[in-house]
């Protein structure tokens, strides 16, 4: 039976109570109890390891097999580090928005489904599997990946043991053959691209364009470059920073409209704008005047930057295979 989020917090605070050892591994190889550590202790081991993490991933050779163990284990120590400090309740999203991200990808696969594609969903970076649950719940075919061992498990617990099948370790690199021959509707990614090394973003695109079935959309979420820093360092450094933990590389508008055709989308759109409760599409978003107006960002009050970014959906795109 799946805890509820009350249930998983209470558990959470046992285990402390308890004072049981929880260890991690950091980056110099080193083994920690983070249960002994307080909340200000934790935070800034976040902080620090977050750096040291992202200095050893970028010093491995890309498609390695030491590179994709290197980034398990750094995403397997965050997130153990993470929910020592945060309850399961407010962490169990890890920046995903159901409430808003749900019903916009729900329409879109229906409106697929309405011109003859198939409803089959795929997720690059599930996190806990929120949304492949939400989805799978109202009838449609789901399936993900995740490079992170703690979170396929919790994913795993969460989804149960019917859809335990569609859940797979690693990255768009290194996909079993079963998936690759599989076609998708619609691929999406949340708060993924930044996170993986600048050297594989363009080939996890051609990955993910190749999974999908013709006419089928890959929807990319990811933090604007121009509201940076959006990872931890946003804690620790005065807005503009550029990104010094997990977020590999934060990207604009027009960088992912670049990468996105480098691999063959010729159609790259954006939502038209989104609100607290709902995305809203309509034509291409105008999302050629949004790139040729986004550079004003840096001019702009950082809070005013932000807060456009967010309501012109600069951090989505909807891109379509031909």
């Amino acid at each position: 039976m799946r805890l509820s989020a009350h249930q998983e917090a209470q558990g959470i605070q046992r285990l402390r109570e308890r004072n049981l050892p929880v260890w991690v591994t950091l980056a110099d190889g080193t083994r920690c109890d983070v249960a002994k550590l307080d909340v200000a202790d934790l935070q800034r081991l976040r902080w620090e390891e977050e750096q040291a993490w992202a200095k050893r991933i970028l010093a491995t050779q890309a498609g390695t097999q030491e590179r994709a163990e290197v980034i398990r284990t750094a995403y397997d120590t965050v997130v153990t580090v993470m929910d020592r400090y945060r309850d399961g309740a407010s962490n169990r999203s890890l920046g995903l928005n159901l409430n808003l991200i749900g019903p916009f990808v729900e329409r879109l696969l229906r409106r697929q489904m309405r011109h003859g594609l198939s409803g089959q969903f795929f997720e690059i970076g599930f996190g806990r599997g929120i949304l492949l649950k939400w989805l799978a719940d109202k009838g449609f075919e789901v399936a993900g990946l995740d490079p992170s061992v703690v979170l396929l498990e919790q994913a795993t617990e969460l989804l149960g043991p019917a859809l335990n099948g569609c859940l797979h370790l690693g990255t768009l690199l290194d996909l079993p053959q079963a998936v690759k021959e599989r076609r998708f509707g619609l691929v999406y990614s949340n708060d993924v691209i930044e996170h993986i090394p600048p050297d594989e973003v363009v080939e996890n695109l051609r990955q993910a364009y190749l999974l999908l079935e013709p006419r089928g959309l890959l929807v990319t979420v990811t933090p604007n470059w121009h509201g940076r820093p959006s990872d931890v360092t946003r804690d620790w450094c005065p807005p503009r920073t550029e990104a010094k933990a997990l977020h590999l590389q934060e990207y604009s508008l027009r960088d992912m409209t670049s990468m996105l055709r480098q691999v063959g989308f010729r159609r790259v759109v954006t939502p038209l704008f989104r609100t607290h409760h709902r995305v809203v599409v309509a034509g291409g978003g105008f999302a050629g005047m949004k790139r040729l107006f986004e550079p004003w960002l840096e001019w702009l009050p950082y809070r005013l930057a932000r807060n456009l970014i967010a309501g012109f959906s600069l951090t989505t795109t909807i891109a379509v295979k031909d």
